[in-house]
């Protein structure tokens, strides 16, 4: 697990470390996800320092510090791939075990081709394992967007992928 430093005086970051690093790996697992390239440490580190740059605007009253600093990496992965032109692609391994069978790398490969808000609720739903409210919160949309949403990726990728990976 990567840790936060503090390029600030103790005194002035430590309480911000403290409160930013529980979130930290699930910061770095989106920016993973919806990040093609080696790039997501960049976009992860962009937005903990937009988040650094902003806490005086975090409201606990309209969220969660997690679902405030993941809808940073979710619009930091956004500028990342308008300025790059790249398709986003989720083939991060979560574990360092190889498939034996091609399922996971069709997966991947079926993930990329999702249009960007059903790969980002896909990423957020499935992989942070967050509940429809909290997508909700981080996409900045309603529950029914967000249930919609996930219902057009999942047929989506079942027209690509076949009924086979139900």
């Amino acid at each position: 697990m990567q840790t936060i430093r503090d390029p600030l005086p103790p005194a002035a970051g430590s309480a911000f470390t403290a409160w930013a690093s529980p979130h930290w790996p699930a910061m770095t697992m989106l920016a993973r996800r919806l990040v093609a390239t080696d790039d997501w440490e960049d976009v992860a580190q962009d937005a903990l320092s937009e988040a650094w740059r902003r806490r005086a605007i975090f409201d606990a009253d309209r969220g969660t510090p997690r679902n405030w600093l993941l809808a940073l990496v979710v619009t930091h992965a956004r500028r990342h791939r308008s300025r790059s032109r790249e398709t986003p692609v989720a083939s991060v391994p979560d574990s360092p075990v190889i498939p034996t069978d091609g399922h996971a790398v069709d997966m991947a490969a079926a993930l990329g081709t999702l249009p960007r808000r059903q790969h980002e609720a896909v990423a957020l739903y499935y992989y942070l394992d967050l509940p429809v409210a909290a997508v909700a919160q981080v996409m900045s949309c309603s529950e029914g967007t967000v249930k919609s949403t996930l219902a057009d990726a999942r047929r989506s990728l079942r027209t690509t992928l076949g009924e086979s990976y139900r």
